[in-house]
């Protein structure tokens, strides 16, 4: 269950989930950090795994700027859902839902804040989990917010279909 990194990119460009500015600035963050795979180019690049893949997601979802994406992804990716915490990280329940595409198909939308640390997961059935920094134990979704905040959002087709790719160890087509 792999895919390349590029092949990523360039179905994140292609849906308009992000420029090819953008993504390229937020992966080169991501690998000073040793959150992507380095190697080699085209047909020898090396493949991602559904880790790298949900990292690549935190990267785009969690940071303003492209340069701040690695270490905003590494502080997503530690996040608990503070109504049960000993169920894991973030980090672990991006990888499982990247890595099984019909546990991918039953979320509506993974909606990232930006301003405020949080993360909220909507399922297909309207149920809402919320994941914040271990420490917090605040459980609320919106932080007591009385002004805007920024969130990206990931839709339910572009994670089925990120899982699926991953899972059929399909690069987007041209790659």
């Amino acid at each position: 269950m792999t895919m390349r990194a590029r092949s990523l990119e360039l179905n994140l460009v292609n849906t308009e989930a992000v420029g090819a500015a953008d993504i390229d600035g937020r992966n080169r963050a991501l690998r000073a950090l040793d959150l992507l795979p380095t190697g080699g180019r085209g047909p020898h690049a090396p493949n991602i795994s559904p880790e790298h893949a949900a990292y690549m997601l935190l990267g785009l979802g969690s940071a303003s700027v492209a340069a701040d994406a690695g270490r905003a992804a590494k502080r997503y990716a530690s996040f608990v859902n503070p109504a049960a915490p000993k169920a894991g990280t973030l980090l672990i329940y991006l990888t499982d839902l990247l890595s099984h595409p019909d546990a991918a198909n039953k979320i509506e939308e993974v909606r990232m804040c930006r301003t405020h640390p949080w993360v909220m997961i909507v399922a297909a059935d309207g149920q809402r989990v919320i994941y914040r920094p271990p420490n917090e134990k605040h459980t609320g979704t919106k932080d007591y917010m009385t002004g805007g905040r920024e969130e990206y959002v990931i839709g339910a087709g572009l994670l089925h279909q990120i899982a699926i790719d991953i899972a059929l160890n399909q690069d987007w087509p041209g790659e």
